[in-house]
């Protein structure tokens, strides 16, 4: 197969094997694909059409084309993966959806992994670590809290449900203690929470839960 390229804008497309074809593909759009305005490939549109096809990148690098400096002129530019346009579609679609799947599946492996480290049985003192939102209802504004400790807990979701009660059951953070506010927390096996197994319970340790300290007060 020759060099062939895909034109898209606002949902037309064209599979073109020349510059030419791209051209005349070009020529023929309207603007943002329903005014009565059409486009017109320029000349510095044109030679950055007669590069692709010599095989070299477009000066944006990113397979991009304006007919104008306006980013609603932008046409979208990818290499042909078929003869045709119906066979590219096709083929583009098993691979975005086989992409799709590995990143399901990659994703799942992922969390069963960090929920098997969340759910290890390991009786002691843990750092905890917990970046969650707080809703002010005055003025309906969400700020982001982090806060940091250590909790005598069971386990790491453990750790994350007593870390999580003791900031409900606590004054919020930075506002007045009578403020309306509503904590939104994430799932303990976000990226915004963190935990670490210290080690096991001292003799002289409190089976009550211990926050150490809250960020910004160590």
């Amino acid at each position: 197969m020759d060099k062939k390229f895909v034109f898209v804008y606002f949902g037309q497309k064209a599979l073109c094997s020349t510059p030419e074809e791209a051209f005349h593909f070009i020529n023929n759009l309207y603007y943002r694909g329903n005014s009565k305005s059409k486009l017109i490939c320029n000349k510095r549109c044109m030679a950055q059409i007669w590069k692709l096809f010599a095989g070299l990148k477009l000066n944006n690098g990113n397979g991009e084309l304006w007919t104008t400096g306006c980013s609603t002129t932008r046409i979208k530019v990818y290499p042909a993966l078929a003869d045709t346009l119906n066979e590219h579609e096709r083929i583009y679609a098993e691979k975005a959806a086989a992409a799709k799947a590995e990143r399901l599946r990659e994703n799942e492996k992922r969390l069963n992994e960090i929920n098997a480290e969340l759910d290890k049985q390991q009786r002691g003192k843990y750092y905890v670590c917990l970046t969650y939102g707080q809703r002010d209802y005055n003025t309906f504004k969400t700020k982001l809290c982090k806060f940091e400790g250590s909790v005598l807990a069971d386990s790491g979701r453990d750790a994350y449900t007593k870390l999580v009660k003791y900031i409900e059951d606590a004054p919020p953070v930075g506002v007045n203690p009578n403020t309306p506010v509503m904590n939104v927390f994430p799932t303990p096996f976000s990226n915004s929470f963190d935990f670490e197994y210290l080690g096991q319970k001292e003799l002289d340790d409190s089976d009550i839960i211990v926050i150490e300290y809250p960020s910004g007060d160590k």
